[in-house]
């Protein structure tokens, strides 16, 4: 959320339970319209709705299954989805292909991969939730 804040971005999340609801609203003021059920698949449209059916450019995802997908569904054009869950990995489930026509991009990481190291994960943010200067 701090990346999203340093690149001038909007913030909208979702979650299962009121007490993170309210932890995300009083420690990153993120406002209560903004934060979303994430037990069920109505946050996909309402997300949509929000966003003038332009959808998010970045997804930070922990859903599996149904949630995953309708998550999927959510990205911009030329959105980049990372996700963090291994259930639908280890499930061998299938994903939409039909983001990769508007150019969206998925990449899954595995956390608890036993090389994972604190430099990997800051380069690969960098990359992928950072964008590139003009210039670079």
């Amino acid at each position: 959320m701090d990346i999203c804040r340093l690149q001038g971005g909007q913030i909208y999340t979702t979650v299962g339970m009121q007490e993170k609801r309210d932890f995300l609203t009083k420690n990153y003021g993120i406002r209560p319209d903004r934060i979303y059920d994430s037990r069920s698949t109505d946050f996909a449209a309402q997300i949509m709705a929000a966003t003038d059916q332009k959808g998010v450019d970045v997804i930070l995802n922990s859903l599996s299954g149904d949630l995953l997908i309708e998550s999927w569904r959510c990205i911009a054009d030329g959105g980049t989805m990372v996700d963090i869950s291994k259930t639908d990995m280890v499930k061998r489930r299938n994903l939409p292909m039909e983001p990769f026509i508007r150019n969206a991009s998925y990449r899954a990481v595995d956390m608890s991969y036993r090389n994972i190291s604190r430099a990997v994960t800051g380069e690969y943010v960098a990359q992928v939730l950072v964008p590139s200067s003009p210039n670079a």
